[in-house]
């Protein structure tokens, strides 16, 4: 199994993309918390226990640099 890290340009995500035969699984982490964000107890909560139940803390948008684009262009070109 091959994959590739990609961290987002805010420095508070990350996507991996893994290559199994002939698909792609893309996954999105979430690496903490903002300070300019406040989380309510409940949230924080929620949260861990995500984590802690499904084994992740996904996100939903992630910022790549035109470097980070190009790595993954290439990453999903190869041919293994």
């Amino acid at each position: 199994m091959n994959d590739l890290f990609l961290e987002c340009d805010c420095h508070k995500e990350v996507i991996r993309v893994e290559k199994h035969e002939k698909e792609f699984w893309f996954s999105f982490w979430q690496c903490g918390f903002s300070c300019k964000e406040k989380y309510s107890f409940w949230q924080k909560l929620k949260l861990a226990f995500l984590v802690l139940k499904r084994g992740h803390g996904y996100s939903d948008m992630v910022i790549l640099s035109k470097d980070q684009t190009n790595k993954l262009i290439e990453f999903l070109k190869e041919d293994k």
